[in-house]
């Protein structure tokens, strides 16, 4: 080997640790650079993220609560056991008509009245109220009249109609209430004749 060999070997020896040493600190400097952006991102991330609430979270689970008015009707309302008791057949629960104001009709204050119109209907008025507005029914009749009846909110007054359906006598009781829990019971007998003419007999 000369010289010049030699010589050319040690300049690849040293050519070599060379690269060698600049591929290891280039490796290093990227492994730290990767680190570095893989940091920054991991901070930028979690710097958008938008902070908890916990109470919002609690908030969720809470179920609000509704008030919800209890409903009366007429069907819930029991008359008083002032009532005769008469078979299932006997007992007919009208519904209310629409309020009516005629000028025909008495406007009598605290008492109960009874008179008797052109036609031959017998009419009956009470004063009383509800809550709810007003509520009423009867039991019995027989088949001989229909019942009917309107209520003037102006003067807190029930409007009683019976019409003869057929001749005949027969028992009855007009229910009304007077308050929520209040009820008055009217029995009454009626008569009504060929020309369908109701009276009450008793």
């Amino acid at each position: 080997m000369t010289d010049r060999d030699y010589e050319r070997m040690e300049r690849r020896k040293k050519l070599h640790e060379k690269s060698l040493i600049t591929s290891i600190i280039a490796g290093v400097v990227i492994v730290v650079a990767l680190i570095a952006i893989v940091f920054v991102v991991v901070a930028l991330v979690n710097s958008n993220k938008p902070q908890e609430q916990p109470a919002a979270t609690e908030a969720v689970t809470e179920q609000p609560t509704l008030y919800r008015a209890e409903e009366t009707t007429a069907a819930t309302v029991k008359p008083t056991e002032s009532a005769p008791v008469l078979t299932d057949d006997d007992v007919m629960y009208p519904t209310q008509p629409q309020v009516e104001e005629t000028d025909a009709a008495p406007q009598e204050s605290e008492q109960a009245t009874v008179s008797l119109s052109q036609q031959g209907a017998l009419y009956y008025y009470a004063n009383g109220s509800t809550s709810y507005g007003y509520d009423w029914s009867y039991i019995g009749g027989g088949g001989i009249v229909a019942i009917t009846c309107t209520y003037d909110f102006s003067s807190d007054q029930y409007n009683f109609c019976l019409t003869g359906l057929g001749p005949g006598t027969a028992q009855l009781s007009l229910i009304y209430y007077t308050g929520d829990d209040e009820t008055v019971t009217v029995p009454m007998t009626i008569s009504v004749d060929e020309n369908l003419k109701v009276t009450r007999i008793g």
